[in-house]
């Protein structure tokens, strides 16, 4: 039997066939604002209310505004930080580089955090300090691309699967829809075990629709139609009406 483990929303784990298999790797293919971090914050945090590890690697907000975004949502996230929830920081030392003059030793930090060995080292020391059952967040893959070459990028994802198929537990791939080569997005989506892509719709001239399909989700029967939802306290809403016969 397959290993599952919730994304933190009974409806999600219906719609990808039970929840995320063990040593997978997932791609949240995403228009900006579809909410696709918030999924990643979901898994993340309900994996580690059940005892697992988290490793974040965040290029785009400090780890402070992040737990207060993931607050928002009503998951005290902050409650593991520095204990079984450990962040990868590539966003503050560049911050730091541009505001504060005194703070020279980050301005190698900040360089060496958009390299992808470096990356990728920083990485694989925290997977291989979990338990086994790690929650793996990379928000986000489009800024890694956008610092390295596609074919670096394609390689460091592959080693990316083996590690989660070395040391198990779910790692989930933040990747921005529309902003790379089309061909670079399609080869990573081919690597990728899972992919779950999120875009909007502009209705009218104040509305937006926001919908769901799951492109391919490894040893699950799954749901292939769109599925609209919504972003709400609780996280992702979504609309259940028609679901697998």
């Amino acid at each position: 039997m397959v290993k599952v483990y919730s994304t933190g929303s009974q409806d999600l784990d219906i719609l990808v066939g039970g929840g995320i298999p063990d040593r997978t790797t997932t791609i949240l293919h995403s228009h900006p604002g579809s909410g696709a971090e918030v999924v990643a914050w979901s898994i993340l945090y309900r994996g580690l209310k059940e005892g697992g590890e988290g490793v974040y690697f965040t290029s785009n907000q400090a780890p402070e505004d992040i737990l207060e975004d993931i607050t928002f949502f009503g998951w005290d996230a902050d409650m593991y930080y520095n204990r079984t929830l450990h962040f990868i920081d590539a966003f503050t030392p560049r911050y730091r580089e541009y505001t504060d003059e005194k703070i020279a030793p980050f301005k190698i930090f900040a360089h060496d955090l958009t390299a992808i060995d470096q990356i990728e080292h920083a990485l694989f020391e925290e997977i291989k300090k979990t338990r086994g059952e790690c929650r793996c967040v990379v928000d986000s893959l489009s800024f890694i691309l956008q610092n390295n070459s596609p074919d670096m990028v394609c390689e460091f994802f592959d080693r990316m699967r083996m590690m989660a198929k070395r040391y198990g537990g779910s790692y989930v791939f933040i990747l921005v829809d529309g902003m790379h080569d089309p061909k670079v997005e399609t080869a990573l989506l081919y690597l990728a075990d899972n992919v779950v892509h999120f875009s909007r719709k502009v209705v009218g001239h104040h509305f937006t629709e926001l919908f769901m399909n799951i492109y391919k989700f490894k040893k699950m029967v799954y749901n292939t139609k769109n599925v609209g939802y919504r972003i709400g306290k609780e996280g992702l809403l979504f609309d259940m009406k028609e679901r697998i016969m």
